[in-house]
């Protein structure tokens, strides 16, 4: 009983410093740096305010809300479990500012890492309990990970419950086989963590490789059947009825809205007016410019198999793959994504100790990332970061691996102070990867515009804007001011402008669009764009943005301390 007390109280205390850790670079700077998975925000404020999982019209238009239930199209986009699920959280406590989102992330995902510690602790005890719970904040793609908005934070809560749950019913098919109708739970909760985020998906092939060619072929039958039968009734029918977005990865015969749905084709077109009425000339043009440049190349390739452009043959595949395989790879040696090789090779040291104890799961603490990102590579051609799908067997291989080493340490210096020698290796740990994660929150708010966003949407602010505002921000700037404001914006590169200027088709495409306002194009573009059609120049590019936070004097010298 004491024992539960103290695993309690400790999980509760680690999870609300998780939060707080998570929390405190909006705390520090007083906004946040990205505005990632926006777009699934605003379908599930659709769905909370007009039952529509949508955001777009026919000629992705992002709707405000009093166009949606008339002109939105149904969304194909992915995370729709994630979407649904927020939606009644909007519900509840009303439409959230980006700054709450990620406090309600923090929350969900640090509920997910009690979880992941509670499975730790059954498999390997409270030493390496508490070393995960710990080392699990700092690896920067958990720190990441609440700032994206809407899709990841469910999918890893469920995740983490298929691994306590396989966990529960795995040892106890090794012991007395009492309770394995848990694997089952199992099941259900994998389906779960697919339908919240897609590309979780890629671990059920590699789950069920694992466990055939360990010939646990009873287990695989209690967690699969489960498993497939919610993804074949929750999912399935809308893949194979050309609804979902995914089938892009697999065929390029799906239907032209599918293509064009959720602003999928900004993959590869600059804006929606290229993408509907200038595409095979913007191919030809974008083809040639990458003229012999491999790299260029191999990425157009990639990019226009994504979006259903292009089918790839064998070798084109083989090409992409293996590009997309090595820029993977070494995202376990980068010192701003996981910490470098010093974070590296304490991984590796638990590997080796799972491999000398012949213990069951050093072989899938491995085998799940490698095998996946192969898939990712190969199959999905992914090129984006997942190693936050990888943030359980990353975290619990480090903390073999601290344990390993510190009693090393300690028998080499023949201390009788293992605590002390443990608490000072994760302490170095942690500091490394503080380091790294001091890069990586740099790099975003060195790199960001949220504060001329928030600029932006204080002029939109000053009046009701009846129509739809045109801009060259990218889509998630555009969905992040309408999200804000309520308001209907298209994307418009000014390159498009310009040549559509240059036609004298501007007027036209227009009307089209029903283009009433201009937003955060250049002053002189502005002026002629205005004079041309007569549309309302809400600001320009020049317009003076929000102050930063000024850092107080303790601040920047705690800041200071970690370089």
């Amino acid at each position: 009983m004491k024992k539960f007390f103290i695993l309690t109280i400790s999980s509760l205390a680690v999870a609300a410093m998780a939060v707080l850790v998570w929390y405190s670079p909006v705390l520090f700077k007083g906004y946040n740096p990205t505005v990632l998975g926006i777009s699934s925000l605003q379908r599930a404020n659709n769905l909370a305010q007009a039952g529509v999982y949508s955001s777009e019209n026919q000629l992705n238009v992002i709707l405000s809300s009093d166009l949606i239930g008339q002109e939105g199209m149904n969304s194909a986009a992915g995370s729709k479990f994630s979407a649904y699920i927020f939606s009644y959280i909007i519900k509840f406590f009303g439409r959230p500012s980006l700054e709450n989102v990620i406090l309600i992330n923090s929350i969900i995902l640090a509920l997910a890492m009690f979880f992941f510690s509670l499975a730790v602790y059954l498999l390997f005890g409270f030493e390496i309990f508490f070393i995960f719970s710990i080392l699990y904040i700092f690896i920067p793609a958990n720190w990441f990970l609440p700032q994206d908005l809407v899709g990841y934070q469910f999918g890893i809560l469920f995740l983490s419950l298929f691994i306590l749950t396989f966990a529960i019913g795995n040892n106890s098919w090794q012991g007395n086989g009492k309770n394995t109708w848990v694997l089952a739970v199992a099941g259900i909760f994998l389906a779960l963590s697919g339908l919240s985020k897609e590309a979780l998906m890629v671990f059920l092939p590699v789950l069920m490789v694992y466990l055939l060619w360990r010939k646990m072929y009873r287990q695989l039958s209690y967690i699969f059947i489960p498993a497939v039968a919610v993804i074949g009734i929750f999912w399935l029918p809308d893949f194979f009825s050309g609804k979902n977005i995914y089938l892009l990865n697999f065929t390029g015969d799906a239907s032209s809205q599918l293509k064009s749905a959720d602003t999928y084709y900004a993959e590869l077109f600059p804006d929606s007016y290229t993408y509907h009425f200038d595409k095979d000339a913007y191919l030809k043009r974008t083809s040639g410019e990458t003229g012999s440049d491999f790299i260029s190349s191999v990425a157009l390739k990639k990019q226009s198999s994504n979006i259903g452009q292009a089918r790839l043959g064998f070798f084109e595949r083989l090409k992409v793959g293996t590009v997309l395989f090595v820029r993977h790879i070494f995202r376990f040696v980068s010192f701003e994504e996981i910490g470098g090789p010093f974070v590296l090779l304490f991984m590796v040291l638990g590997i080796y100790r799972l491999k000398k104890e012949r213990n069951y799961y050093g072989s899938f603490l491995t085998f799940w990332p490698l095998a996946s990102i192969f898939l990712m590579s190969f199959v999905v051609l992914v090129g984006r970061n997942h190693l936050v799908d990888f943030g359980f067997p990353i975290t619990l291989l480090l903390s073999l691996g601290v344990s390993d080493f510190s009693k090393m340490l300690k028998n080499q210096f023949h201390s009788n102070k293992s605590v002390v020698v443990l608490a000072i290796t994760c302490l170095l740990v942690i500091y490394s990867l503080v380091l790294a994660d001091r890069a990586m929150w740099s790099r975003f708010y060195n790199n960001n515009n949220v504060m001329l966003l928030k600029t932006y949407q204080k002029e939109i602010l000053k009046g009701k804007k009846t129509g739809v505002i045109a801009t060259p921000l990218g889509l998630n700037d555009a969905y992040s001011i309408s999200y804000n404001t309520d308001s209907s914006i298209i994307t418009f590169n000014p390159k498009t402008v310009e040549n559509l200027l240059s036609e004298g088709k501007l007027s036209e495409v227009f009307e089209k669009y029903r283009i009433r306002h201009i937003l955060g194009y250049s002053p002189e573009l502005s002026k002629k764009i205005n004079e041309l059609t007569g549309v309302e120049i809400i600001a320009d590019d020049g317009i003076v943005c929000c102050e930063d936070e000024v850092f107080s004097a303790n601040k920047s010298w705690f800041l200071n301390l970690i370089k």
